[in-house]
């Protein structure tokens, strides 16, 4: 059976590449408890190719616009990782446990960042 996602000599787009990193960062995200500005994370969508909106506990969405965020440095302090994300909008701190989910995490969305970079 043929991926339905893949496209003539099994290259995915850029568009498909992250519709898959925006579901592997509700799967994160939502499974790992993490928070956003201190509140919990309960939906992760995208709204473009290069915008994402996160939706917290608390009914507060926040899109990010993968296409103004600069370079990002997460930092680990026992035990927790914070990714500070900003988009120009103001930052915004995503806190998960450390761990192989906080990487994936951090390299998706340095993906996306890297992938919208060109829509400046």
């Amino acid at each position: 059976m043929s991926d339905p996602t893949a496209t003539a000599g099994s290259q995915y787009t850029e568009d498909q590449t992250n519709a898959i990193g925006v579901a592997s960062l509700r799967r994160e995200l939502i499974g790992a408890a993490a928070t956003l500005d201190g509140q919990p994370i309960t939906n992760v969508k995208a709204v473009s190719r290069c915008q994402t909106v996160f939706t917290t506990k608390s009914n507060v969405t926040v899109t990010v616009h993968w296409n103004k965020v600069n370079n990002f440095a997460p930092t680990v302090d026992h035990g927790s990782a914070t990714i500070p994300i900003d988009d120009g909008a103001g930052v915004h701190n995503f806190i998960l446990p450390e761990g192989d989910g906080f990487r994936r995490v951090n390299g998706t969305m340095g993906h996306l960042a890297d992938a919208c970079e060109s829509e400046k």
